[in-house]
């Protein structure tokens, strides 16, 4: 056990001056531990500079609807960053927008109004494009979550290109409903 007025670290007691001998002992010990660890705790805060290991706890922090660890570093950095933005502006286009971003997906959203005749009020339809298929099922379920409860949509998944062939994209369509009924 080092004697504690032999570290330089004798000003930075938080005990009480009433702290029992073993209180003193055991702060001795745990000093001598952390102080000289140099860590910057910012960085925790920072979705960019975070340790990868610890984005879990911060994206929890910072109330993001859906995490999975099998996603790859990129993804979910860009979910922690843009937590707070989507988590404040949930419900409307700019939160869709958003949600489909952090996953590098191209996403085209179009509501009721650009389509008067076809689309009835509080309807979407989203069109996205790009990514593997398990990260268009992960942008599904976010922007599912980023979407009012009494909205519904359609979206539209898929790749989409063009080629000498003249291909055209390959997609599926889901439509996604939510249904409020009362009480029986």
């Amino acid at each position: 056990m080092s004697d504690r007025t032999s570290t330089p670290y004798t000003n930075t007691s938080l005990l009480p001056p009433n702290a029992t001998p073993l209180e003193r002992a055991m702060e001795a010990i745990t000093a001598d531990m952390l102080l000289p660890v140099d860590f910057d705790c910012r960085s925790l805060w920072n979705a960019e500079q975070c340790p990868v290991h610890l984005l879990p706890w911060l994206a929890s922090a910072l109330g993001l609807d859906d995490w999975d660890d099998q996603w790859p570093e990129h993804i979910k950095r860009s979910e922690v960053a843009n937590a707070i933005e989507i988590q404040s502006t949930k419900g409307t286009i700019y939160s869709i927008k958003k949600a489909a971003a952090s996953f590098g997906v191209t996403t085209t959203v179009r509501e009721y109004r650009d389509y008067p005749d076809d689309m009835a009020p509080c309807q979407y339809k989203i069109t996205a494009t790009g990514g593997t298929a398990e990260i268009q099922y992960n942008m599904e379920k976010a922007v599912f979550k980023a979407v009012r409860a009494s909205d519904s949509f359609t979206l539209v998944n898929g790749t989409a290109g063009g080629a000498s062939l003249n291909m055209i994209g390959i997609g599926r369509c889901i439509t996604l409903q939510r249904f409020r009924c009362p009480a029986a």
